[in-house]
């Protein structure tokens, strides 16, 4: 008896006859259609004589092979269409780029930059030399530079600038406390009357600053529009004097009551009512926020 582990090999006579005995062969004939030399197939062949879905899936390959080189030999052997034009440009470059020639360099047309104005010299940078922001200058309180720029032909004094409430260079003035920028706006055609966006004067905004002396240079300096600034009114409907009772700057609202008295014109009572109000609407949120 053999042991376990050793295994008898298979005759390769036997082993033949077991295949054709389960594979059973036919179409041996080599005059049948379906006969391939070399091949044997035990199926029957279909419509187009391939046995199996590979024969046929390589036929279908080997003619689109075919085909795609059928067709590169069609556009290689087909002339190619070029006009004119296309042929002339196709020497000029062959010339061109062949041979290139060194070319002498010619000076531009123009002037000269000897001959060109100043301004227009090379070299020349326009950012050099920036464009001023008056409004910045203001608030600065450069002076040196308002006294250079700001005329009254500049016609900068009284438009609205910055952000809201947007005012007049004026108002800025008022609420930066330059006695010498306002002077200077004043004598250059600087408009006293002129509103921002919250109807405000330039001597309300100097009322609410808490400045004296600018209140009184700007109700004083022209007497013939004295009571028409003290008559103006904001947005919310308050004069100068109210403002001088809201905030209680007791020195600007002794100051207003005179020139009243001077103008021969008094406070009505609801406005006096609205401004002891003001005031003590005032006092209470300085209570609660200290």
């Amino acid at each position: 008896m053999p042991s376990k582990g050793i295994h008898k090999k298979k005759s390769k006579s036997k082993h033949k006859k077991s295949h054709k005995k389960r594979h059973g062969h036919q179409n041996n004939n080599p005059e049948s259609p379906s006969h391939v030399p070399g091949k044997k197939w035990k199926t029957e062949p279909d419509e187009d004589g391939h046995h199996t879905h590979v024969s046929r899936k390589r036929a279908k390959a080997q003619e689109a092979r075919a085909a795609i080189v059928a067709a590169q030999r069609d556009k290689i052997l087909v002339p190619q269409k070029i006009s004119a034009l296309h042929k002339q440009a196709i020497t000029h470059n062959r010339r061109k780029f062949t041979n290139p020639e060194k070319k002498k360099r010619v000076r531009a047309l123009g002037p000269r930059p000897s001959d060109l104005p100043p301004r227009l010299k090379l070299g020349f940078r326009y950012d050099d030399h920036k464009p001023i922001s008056l409004f910045d200058v203001v608030r600065r309180g450069d002076f040196k530079v308002i006294k250079k720029t700001l005329t009254a032909k500049t016609n900068e004094i009284n438009r609205p600038q910055g952000q809201y409430p947007r005012g007049t260079l004026l108002h800025v003035a008022c609420q930066c406390s330059s006695e010498e920028i306002i002077k200077h706006m004043l004598q250059n055609e600087g408009d006293v009357h002129a509103r921002d966006d919250l109807g405000r004067t330039p001597l309300m905004v100097a009322t609410r600053r808490g400045e004296v002396n600018i209140v009184k240079l700007l109700l004083t300096y022209d007497v013939k529009e004295k009571k028409k600034q003290l008559e103006a009114r904001n947005e919310e409907n308050l004069t100068a004097v109210q403002i001088a009772m809201q905030y209680d700057e007791q020195k600007i609202r002794s100051f207003y009551i005179n020139h009243l008295k001077l103008e021969g014109m008094e406070m009505s009572a609801d406005d006096r009512t609205i401004g002891v109000a003001l005031a003590a609407h005032e006092k209470e949120k300085r209570t609660l926020y200290t």
